[in-house]
């Protein structure tokens, strides 16, 4: 689960960096963050982790979105 919230966020970095608009721009923020995001898809399997890489797994995937949402902000900026 860490190496696909990783690649998550470097996939996520890499194209908000090539956005030309504010429509790109919601639109790679649905793809990833949304209710049916990519990032969302990898928190539901959280549950399936043992007790000792839930909180690991937890703070990790928490700077992450917090990292891309960010990003997402200096963009609109």
């Amino acid at each position: 689960m860490q190496d696909q919230l990783e690649q998550i966020k470097t996939e996520a970095l890499a194209e908000i960096q090539d956005v030309d608009t504010l429509e790109m721009l919601e639109q790679l923020r649905i793809k990833y963050l949304g209710r049916k995001g990519l990032f969302t898809g990898v928190m539901k399997g959280i549950g399936n982790l043992s007790s000792e890489q839930k909180p690991v797994i937890g703070k990790l995937s928490n700077e992450i979105r917090l990292e891309i949402t960010n990003e997402f902000d200096r963009m609109i900026e």
